[in-house]
């Protein structure tokens, strides 16, 4: 019960003719794995971790990527009220991802959000090794590539030309009674941050007007 996708559970396993709590007094454990997991239920093993309901609140459940719009609403708005938000999703997942987006906007009314995507590169895969290090092949022979690292996304972020980029990994969600820590320190980081980069340009711009001397280099 304490998860949150617990009701959406209830209602699929009732579409398909079943009761979730005759299910669990009868230990269908497997029954009720395949409503979690499989296409005749939520279908959460074709999902990205992003759009599997995490944190429950009164109002409804909301996905990890909710979790991260509302958490850019409260540090990341611009003087519109606007949350400017890029998320990089699978190609594969990205129509269901737009369908959170909208769903989200529908249903926040206190500011907006204007959410970029773009897909991993293909670029960056690397290659799949075997558990003896050695390169794995499909059954032509041909080499197996897998999406890289969370470095390979450093591409993705350069190309959004942002003078300021907060980033976090799609699991480093909070619900809303654990987010205040973090709403303060990225405040601060971020006025930190503001703070050198003023410091740094006033210096280039101050050689770029010269002359120069050398107390000033």
């Amino acid at each position: 019960e304490e998860f949150a996708f617990f009701d959406d559970l209830k209602a699929a396993a009732t579409r398909r003719g079943s009761d979730l709590a005759t299910l669990r007094q009868q230990g269908d454990w497997r029954r009720i794995l395949a409503l979690v997991l499989g296409s005749e239920g939520l279908n959460f093993a074709s999902l990205p971790k992003g759009l599997i309901p995490f944190h429950r609140y009164p109002e409804g459940s909301r996905t990890p990527i909710r979790e991260h719009l509302m958490e850019a609403g409260a540090y990341a708005l611009s003087r519109e009220r606007a949350a400017r938000v890029h998320f990089t999703v699978s190609e594969e997942h990205l129509a269901a991802a737009q369908e959170d987006f909208a769903a989200f906007r529908r249903e926040r009314r206190e500011f907006t959000v204007e959410i970029g995507t773009s897909c991993q590169k293909p670029s960056t895969d690397t290659i799949a090794v075997t558990l003896e290090n050695e390169a794995f092949t499909d059954a032509s022979g041909r080499l197996n590539f897998r999406p890289g690292g969370h470095g390979a996304l450093l591409e993705n972020l350069n190309d959004l030309r942002g003078d300021l980029v907060f980033v976090k990994n799609i699991d480093n969600v909070a619900p809303d009674r654990l987010k205040a820590d973090t709403i303060r320190y990225k405040k601060l980081l971020c006025g930190l941050l503001i703070e050198i980069q003023e410091t740094a340009f006033g210096f280039l711009r101050r050689l770029e007007a010269g002359p120069v001397d050398e107390g000033l280099v």
